[in-house]
């Protein structure tokens, strides 16, 4: 969608591929409502899903981070609910579909602000989780165990 401000955003762009299959994750000030977003192309970025919001409930969303865990595409992102400072969510789709679960609140302390995740899959299908919180930066394994 077409964005224009006067300024330069630096929000980060996350893509994860396995064959013809793509997602990519993104922050935009040009839906409604603002905030981080995920596409799908199963044809190898020849078309493109309409694009859905990661978290409709939270006052803010932004830095969306992607990647595939076998045949679960993860996404790990920033918001904040309410007035309350940034917190990390997850959510997940499987087998090509382009529907990912609803949010959810990764397992990180309270208390201060959980920024800029990032994220990469391990072979048994558990992600690690990166991310700065406040002036420290901290990392946690985290395996989902209801996933298909």
């Amino acid at each position: 969608a077409r964005w224009e401000i006067n300024g330069c955003p630096r929000k980060p762009t996350s893509v994860a591929t396995r064959g013809k299959q793509l997602f990519a994750a993104y922050y935009s000030g040009a839906e409604t409502p603002d905030g981080a977003y995920v596409t799908h192309s199963s044809d190898g970025g020849l078309t493109w899903s309409k694009p859905a919001a990661l978290h409709t409930g939270a006052t803010r969303s932004d830095a969306p981070t992607l990647t595939f865990a076998g045949d679960v595409v993860h996404a790990v992102w920033q918001a904040r609910i309410g007035d309350g400072g940034f917190r990390l969510f997850t959510s997940h789709t499987a087998h090509g579909s382009p529907q990912f679960s609803l949010p959810e609140a990764l397992p990180i302390p309270d208390g201060g602000s959980a920024r800029l995740p990032a994220i990469a899959a391990h072979q048994d299908g558990s992600l690690q989780i990166v991310w700065q919180h406040d002036s420290t930066i901290r990392s946690l394994r985290w395996a989902r165990v209801d996933l298909p």
